[in-house]
């Protein structure tokens, strides 16, 4: 039986086509989690240098109708379209605006993901296609 280590450099070895560069850089980074440190699990499902792979926080978020409707577009025009900019940009204010924290997943429409640093997106919970409403997690 070929041994788990030679088998790794041989799959690293194989220089078959560039559409496998990306399963080398896998095992690669594999291979380095090994050496570092043997107790840890051998695959990695995050990058650590992406700061969004990491998920510190989910947030249950439920549309305002209010408030996207009524006080933003408000807001917008007295300000000569400068608030939408700047709500446009910013992922906080965004979520403050446009939604409200619901405590319940049945209650939620989005969430807000929070990962490593200031990385945050908002992410709807169900997404529509032309055959109908499917789950996004």
């Amino acid at each position: 039986m070929v041994k788990k280590k030679d088998h790794m450099e041989a799959l690293l070895t194989d220089d078959k086509s560039s559409a496998d560069t990306p399963r080398k850089e896998l095992l690669k980074s594999r291979q380095k989690v090994e050496e570092r440190d043997p107790s840890h699990p051998a695959w990695v499902n995050f990058n650590e240098e992406e700061e969004i792979t990491i998920i510190n926080e989910l947030t249950y978020l439920r549309s305002s109708m209010i408030m996207t409707y009524i006080v933003v577009p408000i807001l917008s025009v007295c300000t000569l379209f400068i608030f939408a900019i700047v709500l446009y940009w910013k992922t906080n204010l965004r979520s403050q605006f446009f939604y409200r924290v619901v405590y319940r997943l049945e209650d939620a429409t989005h969430m807000l993901v929070k990962g490593n640093g200031d990385a945050l997106e908002i992410i709807e919970i169900y997404s529509t296609n032309s055959a109908g409403t499917r789950d996004t997690f």
